[in-house]
């Protein structure tokens, strides 16, 4: 516990760190803003404010590219930073969005590596229904498959996905190789470091469902406490409130979008700050069990 408690602690660390935090904040403006703009979306949204809303959430979404790929360049450079001992967060700048763009094709080829076997161990339940009409005892058992794929991919999200750290861990400290691409090189970390890793991936995950609390709790507050009183005064009267037209007013519209903005920035933030201390704790492990190594070969040979 208190290894993780310095992680958190080294995130605060440095001069200047107040302004670098804040700097990190802004890149959450624009996912923020789509969040908040997403919440308005409901089943009982007027089609004519369902129109807009869609029309602003694409835009949003075409805009919030940007920043997530400078948010990937963030962590490429927080790695970097913690393989060289240093402590706090990096300052926010452009190359940090150079280097996203860079990692972005590595960054893909997992991502459809992990969809594609997501996706097929979805699918395997569900083979045996096609052509085979409605049978009721194919229905159960895909129903039943289907549990077992779910209970599959999670723990492949527990026992396999962690080790993809350190793929980023390599790439920033050797460049992009092609071995990174090789979906077996995970294989070669689980051999080397399995336990560690599984141990820093369960104490971060514990850490996720502690902080996931109290942001519940805010959520609650926010929407179910305060956002009825706010729009009730935006609407000026419980009969107007009544009336959809009233609802969905400007200023009602405006204090649900700026509400949801300002919880989606604190989660990723929130979510960030986790992340940023993980990856301390990976690299660490990487370090003392994969770095320790002699070379390259030995470790591709094991």
């Amino acid at each position: 516990m208190e290894k993780i408690i310095e992680s958190f602690k080294n995130l605060y660390r440095g001069e200047g760190i107040a302004a670098k935090h804040w700097a990190l904040v802004s890149l959450f403006i624009l996912p923020a803003l789509l969040s908040g703009v997403a919440s308005l979306m409901d089943k009982d949204t007027p089609s004519q404010v369902m129109i807009i809303v869609g029309i602003a959430v694409l835009a949003l979404l075409a805009l919030s590219i940007v920043p997530m790929i400078w948010l990937l360049g963030y962590s490429i450079r927080f790695a970097e930073d913690r393989l060289m001992g240093e402590t706090g967060i990096p300052q926010v700048n452009l190359e940090m969005l150079w280097e996203g763009v860079k990692i972005l094709p590595l960054t893909i080829v997992w991502g459809l590596y992990f969809l594609f076997v997501f996706v097929a161990i979805l699918a395997l339940p569900f083979l045996p229904l096609i052509g085979g009409g409605k049978d009721p005892s194919g229905i159960i058992i895909a129903i039943l498959g289907f549990l077992v794929a779910m209970m599959v991919i999670l723990a492949l999200c527990v026992l396999v996905l962690p080790f993809y750290n350190y793929i980023i861990v390599e790439y920033v400290k050797y460049g992009n190789q092609g071995y990174l691409y090789n979906p077996l090189t995970l294989a070669n970390y689980m051999k080397v470091a399995f336990k560690d890793t599984i141990i820093v991936f369960a104490k971060f995950w514990l850490v996720a469902i502690v902080a996931s609390f109290p942001m519940g709790i805010l959520n609650v507050i926010v929407f179910v406490v305060a956002l009825p009183l706010l729009v009730l005064a935006a609407a000026g009267d419980a009969s107007a409130a009544e009336s959809s037209s009233m609802v969905y007013n400007s200023a009602t519209v405006i204090i649900v979008v700026i509400l949801g903005a300002l919880l989606a920035t604190l989660q990723m933030y929130v979510n960030t700050m986790i992340a940023n201390a993980a990856t301390e704790n990976y690299i660490g492990v990487y370090k003392s069990k994969i770095e320790a190594l002699e070379n390259k070969e030995e470790f591709e040979n094991i």
